[in-house]
């Protein structure tokens, strides 16, 4: 049989990686990192992040000038984007006031203007509110994200006094490029406990990995990417798996005062992991280091001695890599370091020193290679081929299709095979790759037919048949394992429905309550109102869902179905930079349109023997009187802004045939 053609190429070199431990071939120091408008702000931190598709610098204190250069006002964080890449020195400031004082990014709120009242002259000269952001952004999805902040308070002669560590949720104005931090005056992290996200943030599958200061060293924790700003979700390594107390974490980086991890191919696959960052020695050392796996073992090795440029007599601090700026296939890397106050951000570019095999691949047939291998192989894969395809396949290679007869002989499969020599591999025992998602690829014999085979897939999509996406995601829009369920969870591009998770704070789940029956249905009966009048300002609401479940994927979950997909997604879009009752929202496309099937049918009546922590949705009911009064309303609003059904259609009414007096 004839291979499948594909999108992908049929042979390649691939460079060889860094050599590690790592060899500097060279050191070149760029410049400082400026802005467009040719003000030279004096400024550290200098962390950046893509986010939105562009490339961002975070700067920590920021001594803000007019145009001639005079002093107008001191923030502790601004953010400068970077118009090209290519000139990545570049950065522009996207909101200066006229006097010249550039706008925080994490700005002040509430108490903390009793201190800090106006950013141009202290109130108290002795003190100052800071707000320093070390970690980085993250961006969890397109143009939102995270961005983690140590919070402290600033004393002109004891130096800083740190008060914890806050989050607040970045999102961008894609017409401008600025970006937008929302945040509350409430700490995730009081002072004695762990600084997470205060040193590094990296987002790694369905988690966002945090690390920070606790003490003398770096510990490690991780939250799910969709609940930051909930304390109780946060998770921390114990050196064998993560556990919900703090207490346990050890420490996976030492002696280190800044720096930042990220997943890299400088150095190979074997290490996927990069640490960039100095010592708390403040001794100007750049130190690096590689690791398999985000916990380390992380072993730091001296990487050269940073300089400044106007002030080299300074200590360095706050050192990053910058992955954006150059080609890391090529062995280069920028890394940027602060210079002490009045300095500013040094970047330099570096050379690293690459193996001297390059590996050569080719994509060819399972059946060139030697049996054993083939059966290997198979064995190995066999779950994921069938959940690739939809086609099971035994370990010899036969396919097993149900309601289909199984073609004689092995199954072409190709795959893609790598090595420094291309024929010893194929003609040996091994290959060195093979992947599902990007290397693997099925070709299907034409005894089956494939109009049939999509028919079954079809019809199996989202059931208890269905072994690769999960039936309750797709029935419920949510799922009791989440990020540890086996199967897919996949989200709509598209939907009449969104679902805002956690939203409904039940007061009747607070043991400190003394709500009777009717002040609790009356307290549901005002967000109801609330929430479905808010909600018919993007369009036309169907129906609105609150959850009555007690367990951790339902409670507090509200579900609004639109009658048009575009109303949803504007929804969407708009409550994900909003907040609710002082906590962030977060909003997304729901797979729900039938909640029939969603919600559990064993709840009227209180028959369901679970409660709520059944797996299907007990619905929460609002008081008929509002129901009614909701509905009406709506048909009202409608029929004004003639968008009613009856407005809309194409025949005229008929003629009334009864007679008005």
């Amino acid at each position: 049989m004839e291979r499948p053609t594909t999108n992908y190429p049929t042979e390649g070199v691939i460079k060889a990686p860094a050599t590690y431990p790592p060899v500097l071939e060279s050191v070149e120091i760029l410049g400082y990192v400026t802005d467009r408008n040719g003000i030279g702000y004096s400024r550290d931190i200098g962390r950046s992040s893509t986010f939105a598709g562009r490339c961002y610098y975070v700067f920590g204190d920021t001594f803000c000038k007019d145009k001639d250069g005079d002093f107008v006002g001191l923030q502790s964080n601004t953010a400068a984007i970077v118009k090209s890449p290519a000139e990545p020195l570049n950065s522009e400031y996207l909101s200066i006031q006229k006097d010249g004082l550039v706008d925080a990014l994490i700005p002040l709120i509430g108490e903390e203007h009793r201190f800090y009242k106006d950013p141009r002259f202290w109130k108290d000269p002795e003190w100052r509110v800071t707000l320093w952001p070390f970690g980085g952004i993250v961006e969890t999805s397109p143009g939102l994200g995270w961005i983690w902040y140590e919070k402290g308070m600033e004393h002109l002669n004891d130096g800083n006094m740190p008060r914890g560590v806050g989050v607040a949720r970045v999102h961008v104005d894609l017409a401008s490029g600025k970006l937008h931090a929302l945040r509350t005056e409430t700490l995730l992290f009081g002072v004695d406990e762990p600084r997470v996200g205060g040193f590094s943030s990296v987002l790694h599958e369905e988690h966002i990995y945090l690390w920070g200061h606790h003490g003398k060293d770096v510990v490690l924790a991780r939250v799910p990417k969709d609940s930051p700003w909930q304390r109780d979700k946060y998770s921390f390594w114990d050196g064998e798996g993560y556990v919900p107390w703090w207490q346990a974490a050890v420490p996976v980086v030492k002696d280190v005062q800044h720096g930042a991890i990220i997943k890299s191919s400088l150095f190979g696959k074997d290490r996927p992991w990069v640490f960039i960052g100095c010592t708390k020695w403040l001794d100007s050392m750049v130190m690096i280091g590689a690791a398999a796996s985000l916990e380390g073992p992380w072993e730091l090795i001296p990487l050269f001695k940073a300089t400044g440029i106007d002030y080299p007599q300074l200590k360095m601090y706050c050192m990053y890599p910058h992955q954006w700026a150059f080609a890391e296939e090529d062995g280069e890397l920028m890394v940027t370091w602060s210079e002490e106050w009045p300095g500013n951000v040094v970047a330099a570019k570096l050379k690293f020193q690459q193996g001297d095999n390059p590996t050569y691949w080719k994509r060819v047939s399972i059946n060139e290679a030697p049996h054993k291998t083939r059966y290997d192989l198979m064995k190995k894969h066999a779950a994921a081929i069938a959940a690739y395809s939809g086609v099971n396949i035994s370990p010899e290679g036969r396919w097993i299709a149900p309601g289909f007869a199984p073609p004689e002989g092995v199954m072409p499969l190709h795959l893609r095979i790598e090595g420094s020599d291309l024929e010893s591999v194929i003609e040996g025992e091994t290959l060195v790759k093979a992947q599902m998602d990007r290397d693997l690829q099925i070709s299907i014999p034409p005894q089956i037919q494939i109009a049939q085979m999509a028919q079954y897939l079809a019809s199996i999509f989202g059931t208890e048949q269905d072994k690769v996406n999960c039936s309750f995601y797709y029935k419920i829009g949510a799922c009791r394992h989440g990020d540890r369920c086996s199967r897919k969870h996949v989200k709509p591009s598209y939907s009449q429905t969104i679902l805002l998770p956690n939203l409904y704070q039940n007061p009747a789940y607070d043991p400190k309550t003394k709500m009777n029956a009717s002040q609790l249905q009356n307290h549901f009966d005002a967000f109801y109102e609330d929430f479905w009048c808010e909600m018919c300002k993007y369009g036309e609401i169907e129906e609105v869902v609150v959850c009555d479940n007690n367990n951790d994927h339902l409670i507090g979950n509200v579900y609004a179905r639109f009658k048009y997909e575009d109303s949803a997604q504007t929804a969407c879009d708009a409550l994900n930079s909003r907040w609710y009752a002082a906590r962030p929202i977060y909003c997304e496309l729901s797979p729900v349109t039938d909640f029939r099937e969603a919600c559990c049918r064993l709840n009227s009546g209180e028959g369901c023997v679970r409660g709520g922590f059944c797996n299907f949705i007990h619905r929460k009911e609002p008081s008929p009187e509002l129901d009614r009064e909701l509905e009406l309303g709506t048909k009202k609003w409608l029929r004004a802004r003639g968008h009613d059904e009856k407005s809309m259609s194409r025949s005229p009414s008929p003629e009334p045939t009864r007679k008005r007096y």
